[in-house]
Order: C-alpha cells, then sequence, then structure tokens
C-alpha cells in the first residue's frame, strides 16, 4: 500500500489519503482521494479505481502522456523535482530562503543524486544525506515535505531527519576580550562591532538597519527588515519585526557616526570585509572570532546577568525559546539547588 498515507485532521482523527498514479496504453493516469476511515478501504478505493481504468470503464483519463520525459512524474529526476519546487516556493518562501536553499542543493546535494528518480531514492541515499551537514539535511527536508504538493511520486525508503546538534560549548566574547577586540579593530568597524554587543541583532539587519528605525526618545530600535547575503533587503529571519530596547552600549555606538536621513542605512560597511575584520581577531584574541559571536556575546552576557530566556528570546527574535535554551546552561543555579541538598545532608 506505498500509495496510501495517513494524516491527522483538524480536529486530531487519523484518516488515510491515496495517491493513485499508473500508465495504461500510452495514457499517465494520477488520481487522489482522502478522508478514508482505514487504510484497507483506501486501498480497496484505489484497486477498484486502477482495476475500472484497466478493463476498458468510463472514468476519463486525467493526462494524456507526451515524448517529454518530465511529463510521468514517476520519471521525474532530483534535479526535476527541484526544480519544480523552486516555482512552488515563489510564492510561499522569501526570496532569500530560496536562494538559501538553491545554493546549498547545487553545492551539496546535486552532485550526489540529481540525476537519480525521486520515487526510486534508496534508503542508502536518504541515509547519506542524513548523514551529513545538518543544513544540507534542512533543505531536503523542506524538499520531502513540498514534493507529494507539486505531484511528485514519494519513494518508498523513510526519510529519517536527523537532529541538529548543538554545542554547549558556545564562542562568545568575555567583557575583558570584548574591549580588547573593539581596540585592534579597525575605527571604521567599531560602531557595528559595538552596535552588535549592545542588540544582539543579526549581522543582516545590522545591515538593514535605517536611521529612521532608532527612536532616541523612547530609546527603542525596530528591527523590520535585513540586507539578505543574497542580496535585496527582505523580512528578519523570523519573518516578523520586533522592537528592542536601545542600550547605553548601542547609543554610545551610535555616537560614532554622523546621523543620516530616515531611509539612509547605518552602517554603510561591507559584509564581507567586516567578516574578515572580525576574522583577523582570531589569532590575537585567542577564539574563532566572527560577526555571529558578537550575537553570542550579547546573549550570554544577558543570561549570565539573569535574564530570563524568553525575554532573550524575544530580543534576539528567536520564533521560540527552543533555540534559546543552547544558552540554558550558563545559568546552573536551579541545578546547584540539587547539589546543594546533598552537601546539606552530608553536613
Amino acid at each position: 500500500m506505498d500509495n496510501v498515507q495517513a494524516y491527522q485532521t483538524g480536529k486530531g482523527h487519523v484518516r488515510y489519503r491515496v495517491d493513485l498514479a499508473f500508465t495504461h496504453e500510452g495514457i499517465f493516469h494520477r488520481y487522489r482521494q482522502q478522508g478514508f476511515e482505514t487504510a484497507k478501504e483506501a486501498a480497496q478505493w484505489a484497486r477498484k479505481r486502477e482495476l475500472l481504468i484497466r478493463t476498458g470503464g468510463t472514468v476519463e483519463a486525467r493526462t494524456r502522456q507526451s515524448s517529454a520525459p518530465g511529463d510521468d512524474p514517476r520519471g521525474w529526476t532530483v534535479d526535476e523535482v527541484f526544480n519544480r519546487l523552486i516555482e512552488y516556493w515563489k510564492t510561499r518562501h522569501k526570496a532569500s530562503t530560496i536562494a538559501n536553499n538553491a545554493s546549498k542543493y547545487r553545492c551539496r546535494i546535486q552532485h550526489r543524486i540529481g540525476k537519480k528518480r525521486w520515487c526510486e531514492l534508496s534508503q542508502r541515499d536518504l541515509d547519506g544525506i542524513a548523514g551529513g551537514h545538518w543544513r544540507d539535511a534542512v533543505t531536503f527536508s523542506s524538499m520531502w515535505k513540498h514534493a507529494p504538493r507539486i505531484g511528485a511520486v514519494m519513494p518508498a525508503a523513510r526519510w529519517n531527519a536527523p537532529k541538529r546538534q548543538i554545542n554547549q560549548r558556545l564562542i562568545f566574547l568575555e567583557p575583558d576580550e570584548a574591549k580588547r577586540a573593539g581596540e585592534l579593530l579597525p575605527v571604521e568597524y567599531r560602531p557595528i562591532y559595538w552596535f552588535a554587543i549592545g542588540t544582539g541583532m543579526r549581522l543582516g539587519e545590522l545591515l538593514g538597519l535605517r536611521w529612521g528605525d532608532i527612536d532616541h526618545k523612547r530609546r527603542l530600535i525596530h528591527v523590520q527588515r535585513q540586507l539578505s547575503p543574497y542580496g535585496g533587503i527582505t523580512t528578519p529571519k523570523s519573518g516578523k519585526s520586533r522592537i528592542i530596547p536601545l542600550s547605553r552600549t548601542a547609543e554610545k555606538a551610535l555616537d560614532m557616526l554622523s546621523p543620516g536621513l530616515p531611509d539612509s542605512p547605518v552602517f554603510t560597511v561591507g559584509r564581507s570585509a567586516f567578516g574578515e575584520a572580525m576574522h583577523a581577531l582570531q589569532a590575537p584574541i585567542g577564539k574563532a572570532v566572527t560577526p555571529h559571536v558578537l550575537r553570542h556575546t550579547f546573549a550570554s552576557w544577558a543570561v549570565q546577568a539573569g535574564v530570563p530566556l524568553v525575554v532573550v528570546a524575544r530580543v534576539l527574535g528567536h520564533a521560540t525559546t527552543a533555540t534559546t535554551e543552547v544558552y540554558a546552561h550558563l545559568t546552573p543555579s536551579h541545578l546547584q539547588d540539587g547539589v546543594s541538598a546533598v552537601d546539606a545532608a552530608l553536613a
């Protein structure tokens, strides 16, 4: 019953759907139906429908098969599926998200399975993708999720999406390291450096910030856009704008700059140039310093100061606190209570 799949309704009930596809006398047939109470009932419906066609029934053929190899979904290669997904995503995802998926696919996935038929991908093929870099798996998971929606025939193999391994030893700067790094940086990069530490904003959000987004009177920053690494202005990574406080550290960083018009960018440094300047700090600081480390530095200092994770998540723009949990180990006071109980019992 490869063409029968279970799904959950909005009320949590399990129902079954059928995706029936076959070729008979040069004509490609495809029928879909859902709402069946049992898998057996769904399979019976599929067998009757196929038998009806093969024995000369009256149901009309859905698609006339042409000589083009891509007309029959069972013949689609992984490349063909991905190209169709690009068109499907254009109405659902940001351009930067599509560009990111395209980059990951063409650099890391295409050379491995691009020419293979999608419906014939083996368990070894899927496990090979799952066992690679987690970003590759994220891209393939998106393909796997949306492929049925463009009419692709799913493989019999099972996609076991790996869980991202979170490194509990985050790289962030200690206060003395941050001060030294700020002194070593070229002067033109110091404003964005200190502003990043003072706000926790992503690099793209910093480069997309406009002077009109800063409310000095209420001491607020409106984070409502980012400069995509693939070009163009988009919404922030979470897809939602947010308002964060203007810290004194960030305010001092702005004092290093000459204010511009409301629509002009606050920071005019290049993404690559700033990244290279940060990379040059790795030897004197002794850590793998990158622009994103400044975001970790802000979050780490906030958590160590006792700021609740839910508040840190809102400032950072995390969709849920699950991502922010990576900083939880920096506040082990709740674990210390258990150790203290043991000490008290032995005292």
